[in-house]
């Protein structure tokens, strides 16, 4: 069995134009907020910081969250 693992910001990114489309006109501002801000927590969007590490030299960034509680 092939079995895929997503999580929610990847399927709002995926559906949340053609959804917003469709019902946008009857979101609340709240809503949209908060697809927007699902939609790009802890991407490149909002910025992040640079890590490294002083063992190996590997550097990974992490990138900041959107800090919604809804």
């Amino acid at each position: 069995m092939n079995c895929s693992s997503h999580d929610i910001a990847e399927i709002v990114r995926r559906f949340s134009g053609d959804y917003t489309t469709q019902f946008g006109d009857v979101m609340l501002p709240s809503q949209k907020k908060a697809i927007l801000d699902i939609a790009t927590c802890q991407t490149a969007v909002r910025g992040g910081r640079r890590f490294r590490c002083d063992d190996c030299d590997h550097s990974f960034w992490v990138y900041h969250g959107c800090r919604n509680r809804s």
